[in-house]
This record gives structure tokens, sequence and C-alpha cells, in this order.
């Protein structure tokens, strides 16, 4: 008797439930975790580093980027990109200043951060005289990179256009 008292008590309890609705419409492609920034250099923004002929000689410029965080910097990504105004290209890159000198555009986060640097493969100071150069920065959670492997990750119209950054 016990057995058909809980039977009909089970019964009763999953007649109760409510059959769940409609799956809602699928959201558009969020960016949440992405940002993006933009730069412009001129020639009183580069900081000389170091002395000419020695390894760690260079010229630098800082921009501020609260949005890097400890979090981005030890699962996300900051892609640093030269905006050329003809087009747009991902950093690092080398770039031939003669047949014997080239210069190396690198980049380096920290906390809060981003560097652009420039290096001769010389070692001499970089002539950054007339170098008004703009920058794109995207700092993203290590969550996008994971979602979406068919982007490019080198080319930032690819990925601008799957987040809608500027």
């Amino acid at each position: 008797m016990k057995k058909i008292i809980l039977f009909a008590a089970f019964t009763a309890l999953l007649s109760g439930c409510a059959k769940d609705g409609d799956p809602g419409a699928q959201g558009p492609a969020g960016n949440a975790n992405v940002k993006s920034f933009s730069f412009s250099t001129t020639p009183g923004s580069w900081i000389t580093n170091g002395t000419a002929g020695q390894s760690n000689h260079a010229k630098y410029v800082e921009f501020s980027i609260p949005e890097i965080t400890q979090d981005i910097l030890d699962d996300g990504m900051v892609l640093v990109y030269w905006d050329l105004g003809t087009g747009i290209n991902p950093l690092p890159t080398v770039l031939p200043l003669s047949s014997s000198v080239f210069m190396n555009m690198f980049t380096y986060s920290s906390l809060g951060k981003v560097e652009v640097n420039l290096q001769l493969s010389d070692l001499q100071t970089p002539n950054t005289t007339g170098v008004n150069w703009s920058y794109k920065v995207v700092v993203a959670s290590g969550f996008n990179r994971i979602t979406h492997p068919e982007i490019d990750w080198k080319n930032y119209n690819s990925v601008s256009s799957l987040f809608g950054t500027k």
C-alpha cells in the first residue's frame, strides 16, 4: 500500500511540472570581453632607452590602457596593429631601412599599458623626426580566441568585423 501511495504522490508531483517554453531567439555576437583603442604618436612622443651601441637601446612610446588587467596578461591577449592609413599591419614587424640596416617594431604589454618599441639592427638611435604614426590596440579575454578559431587574429579587419570594433 505504501508503494501505491508513493507512486500516486510522485505522479501528482510530475503532472504539476510545466513544459519549458520555446527557446528564445539567438542574440547578436557580443564583444563584451573585447575592447579596442586607437592611439597616435608625434615625434615628441618617443622616449629613448639605453645607450647607442648597447643591446637595450631603442625608442619607445607607452599607451595607457587600464583594461589590461592581470587576467588579460595571464589568459587573454593584447594585439597591436600599425595603422598606415593605407592598411593595418600586425606587430611585430621588421622594416628595411637600407641594404644593411633594418628596424624592428615590437610591443610589450604590462599591467595597464602597452609599449611600442623601435630598435635598429645596428643599435643606433632610431630617427623619429616626422614620425606621426597611428596604432590600434585590441584587448580581449582568452575566451574569445578559443570560441573564434576561424579568425585571423593578425588581420585587424577580421577582428574588427567580428567584434564591431573600430
